[in-house]
């Protein structure tokens, strides 16, 4: 009998991705969670018959991908520098707008009940 060649589901399937993690220090390795192929050419640690890494757990990206820790959490939703005006310091008075000469008239919707007092009567 002749050997076989590998065909391409073969292939396919020896590249399956799937636990263990191979990161040595992964917490849960077993998760399959986010994998992705460990690079080719990596020279690092790898967890014996690993072939994918979580790519969404930071120490796993960052053990195959390189890469400092981060502070954890989200970024602070800060404004940047320029928006923020300084104390003491002398604002610009800024014109009405050319289309707005004078208010003639403020109209608005009373929400709460008229007194008894101002109650109009017909």
């Amino acid at each position: 009998m002749e050997a076989e060649e590998p065909t391409a589901g073969a292939t396919a399937e020896a590249r399956r991705k799937a636990p263990p993690c191979g990161n040595p220090r992964c917490e849960s390795p077993e998760d399959n969670v986010r994998l992705q192929f460990i690079p080719d050419g990596f020279a690092g640690e790898v967890r014996p018959g690993a072939v994918c890494f979580h790519l969404k757990r930071a120490d796993c990206r960052r053990h195959f991908l390189g890469g400092e820790p981060g502070k954890p959490g989200r970024p602070a939703k800060r404004g940047s520098e320029s928006t923020r005006i300084p104390v003491g310091k002398a604002l610009a008075v800024e014109p009405c707008p050319p289309i707005i000469d004078s208010i003639d008239e403020v109209w608005g919707y009373r929400c709460a009940a008229a007194p008894a007092s101002r109650a109009c009567t017909a």
